[in-house]
C-alpha cells in the first residue's frame, strides 16, 4: 500500500523545483545587461519511480512517479564560439593599436597642409631664390630666419615623435600590469570554481567571470585558453603556459631599452604596442634623420647657372663634376684649361653645407663662407636633434654667402665679391629640386629613399604613412565585422533573452500554482481521512 502522504511529497518537490527554476529566470533577467554573462537554465529530472523490482510485486501498479527535482543549473556556453573571438580578438586589439599609432603620426607629419614641413622647406629654398635675386640685408635676414624656422621645425618634429615613444612605453608597462592583474584573477578563479565543483556544483557565475577576464586577455597579449577536466583553465601565449589550472601565473615583464618582454607575446595590445615602436616611430626618426643628414652632409648635383673661375692657387678639382658635354672629372682632376668650369657644368657637393662653402661672404674684404648648419653635439653627423643653424651665421648674416665671384683689388691686393653675383644663392635655391644621396650618412638604413630630391623625399614619406594608415584602418573595420559576427553568434546562444524570460516566468508560475494546488487539494483528502472519518 502507499504512504498517504505520497502526494504531498511528490507536489512539495514540484513546487521546490518550479521554485528554483523561477528563481534562475529572476537571476537571468536581473543579469540581461551584465557583461560576460551567460544566461542560465535550471534543467529538471524526473525522481525515481515505486517500486524498484525485487523478488515479490505486489498487485498495486508499479513505477508510481515520485515527482520532480533540479537536477542541475547550467549556463548556456559554446566554448567554440569563444575560440573563434578570442583568435580574432587579438588581431582586432593589435590594429587597433597600429592605427591610432599612425594616425597620431600623421598629426605630427601634418602632411599635406599650410603649416607642416614641407612648407617650411619650402619657404626656405624660396628664401635663397630671393637672396640671389636682391643680396640686401632684408633678404639676408629673412634666409637667417627662414633657416632658424627649418632647424625648429625638425627639432619638433623629433620632439613629438620621441614624446609619442614614450607615451607608446608607458602604455605597454600600465598594459603589462593589467595583464599581470587579469592572469592572477583568473588563478584565483581556477581556484574557486575547483573548490565548488568537486562538490558536483557548477560555478556558473565564477565561470563568466573568468570568461570575461579571458576575453580581455586575448586583447591585450594575445593568449589562448584551454578548459582541464577539473574546470580549470590552462591559459598560453604560443607554446608558454603562463597558467596551469590553479598554478601561479608567469608574470609578464616588459623591457623598455630593448623593447621586449619576457614571454612571446606577438599580438594583442601589446603586440600592437611593440610593433608600433619599433615598425612606425622609430622608422619615422630615422627617415626624418635621413632627411637631415641627407641635406647638410649627403651629395648633391647642382648645376652652375653661369660660368666659373677657379682661383689661380687652385690647380686640381675639389670635387666631381660634370661637364656640359658629358666629360666626367673626378676630384683630384686638373682643373680645365684657364682655370674655367663653364655655365651648366654639375658639381657634386657634400650637401648644403658644402654648396655654401663654395660661395663667398658680403664682408669687405670677403672670405670663403662656411657651413649653414652645424651640430648641437660639435658630431659630424646631422639629426633632426642637433642640428642647429652654424653661430658665425647667427652673430652677423653678412656670413651668408650669396655670390661665388670673387675679384682681387689691384692696389689693395684684398678679394671682394663682384656685385650682382649670386650664383650660390640661386644653387642652393634650386638644390630643392635636385638629386640626393639620402643614404650618404646616418643612420644607414633609415631612408626611405635612396637618392632623389628633397620633395620626392617627402612624398614618398609621407605616402609610407597614408599607405599604412589606410591598411590599419581597414584592418580595424575588417577585424570589427569579423568580432561583430562571431560576438553575435555567441550572443544567440548565450545572451539573455527578455521575451523568453517572461515566457518562462509565466510558465514556472503557473506550474508552481498547479503544485500549490495538488497540495491544497491532498490537505482537503488528509482532512477527511483524519478528522472526519475519525468522526464516525
Amino acid at each position: 500500500m502507499r504512504s498517504t502522504w505520497h502526494g504531498l511529497e511528490t507536489a512539495k518537490r514540484a513546487l521546490f523545483a518550479n521554485q528554483a527554476a523561477l528563481n534562475t529566470t529572476g537571476h537571468n533577467v536581473a543579469n540581461a545587461s551584465t557583461p560576460g554573462y551567460s544566461r542560465q537554465r535550471a534543467n529538471f529530472e524526473t525522481t525515481a519511480s515505486l517500486e524498484y523490482p525485487g523478488l515479490s510485486k505486489s498487485t498495486e501498479a508499479g513505477q508510481l512517479g515520485t515527482g520532480v527535482v533540479v537536477k542541475s543549473i547550467e549556463r548556456i556556453r559554446e566554448s567554440f564560439l569563444d575560440l573563434q573571438y578570442r583568435n580574432e580578438n587579438k588581431t582586432s586589439g593589435e590594429w587597433e593599436i597600429r592605427q591610432d599609432t599612425l594616425d597620431k603620426l600623421q598629426a605630427i607629419m601634418n602632411e599635406p597642409s599650410d603649416t607642416g614641413l614641407s612648407k617650411v622647406i619650402d619657404n626656405f629654398f624660396l628664401s635663397w631664390q630671393t637672396l640671389g635675386r636682391n643680396k640686401d640685408m632684408p633678404a639676408r635676414n629673412t634666409v637667417k630666419q627662414a633657416m632658424l624656422d627649418l632647424t625648429e621645425s625638425f627639432q619638433r618634429m623629433d620632439a613629438k615623435l620621441v614624446e609619442l615613444d614614450t607615451d607608446i612605453a608607458e602604455s605597454v608597462g600600465d598594459k603589462v600590469t593589467e595583464f599581470n592583474s587579469l592572469t592572477s584573477q583568473v588563478v584565483d578563479l581556477n581556484k574557486q570554481i575547483n573548490q565548488l565543483e568537486v562538490l558536483g556544483d557548477n560555478a556558473n557565475d565564477l565561470r563568466d567571470r573568468r570568461d570575461f577576464l579571458v576575453d580581455k586577455l586575448s586583447k591585450i597579449a594575445g593568449i589562448s585558453a584551454r578548459e582541464l577536466p577539473n574546470g580549470t583553465y590552462t591559459v598560453s601565449m604560443g607554446d608558454t603556459v603562463i597558467i596551469n589550472g590553479t598554478a601561479a601565473a608567469q608574470q609578464l615583464t616588459y623591457n623598455l631599452a630593448t623593447n621586449t618582454t619576457n614571454l612571446p607575446v606577438t599580438s594583442g595590445e601589446i603586440g600592437g604596442l611593440i610593433k608600433s615602436r619599433t615598425e612606425y616611430v622609430q622608422v619615422y626618426r630615422d627617415q626624418l634623420d635621413s632627411l637631415v643628414n641627407g641635406m647638410v652632409n649627403g651629395k648633391i648635383q647642382s648645376t652652375l647657372p653661369n660660368n666659373y673661375q677657379f682661383d689661380s692657387s687652385v690647380t686640381t678639382l675639389p670635387f666631381d663634376v660634370i661637364l656640359p658635354n658629358g666629360t666626367v672629372l673626378a676630384t683630384g682632376a686638373p682643373v680645365p684649361a684657364g682655370g674655367i668650369l663653364p655655365k651648366g657644368t654639375q658639381i657634386t657637393f657634400k650637401g648644403l653645407n658644402e654648396l655654401h662653402s663654395f660661395g663667398f661672404t658680403a664682408h669687405k674684404p670677403t672670405n670663403q663662407a662656411g657651413p649653414l648648419f652645424e651640430t648641437v653635439d660639435g658630431s659630424t653627423a646631422f639629426n633632426a636633434r642637433n642640428i642647429r643653424v652654424a653661430k658665425a651665421i647667427l652673430d652677423d648674416v653678412q656670413n651668408i654667402a650669396s655670390s661665388n665671384s670673387t675679384y682681387v683689388d689691384p692696389g689693395t691686393g684684398d678679394t671682394y665679391v663682384k656685385e650682382g653675383n649670386g650664383d650660390t644663392a640661386f644653387m642652393i635655391g634650386e638644390a630643392i629640386s635636385a638629386k640626393i644621396d639620402f643614404k650618404d650618412g646616418l643612420p644607414p638604413n633609415g631612408a626611405i629613399l635612396a637618392k632623389g630630391s628633397i620633395s620626392d623625399y617627402l612624398r614618398a614619406s609621407v605616402g609610407q604613412l597614408g599607405l599604412q594608415a589606410q591598411t590599419a584602418e581597414r584592418q580595424v573595420e575588417n577585424q570589427d565585422a569579423l568580432l561583430r559576427q562571431i560576438d553575435n553568434r555567441r550572443m544567440s546562444v548565450s545572451s539573455v533573452s527578455m521575451d523568453e524570460e517572461m515566457s518562462n516566468m509565466i510558465r514556472f508560475q503557473q506550474s508552481y500554482a498547479a503544485a500549490a494546488r495538488v497540495v491544497s487539494t491532498i490537505d482537503t483528502l488528509l482532512d477527511t481521512v483524519i478528522n472526519r472519518m475519525a468522526a464516525h
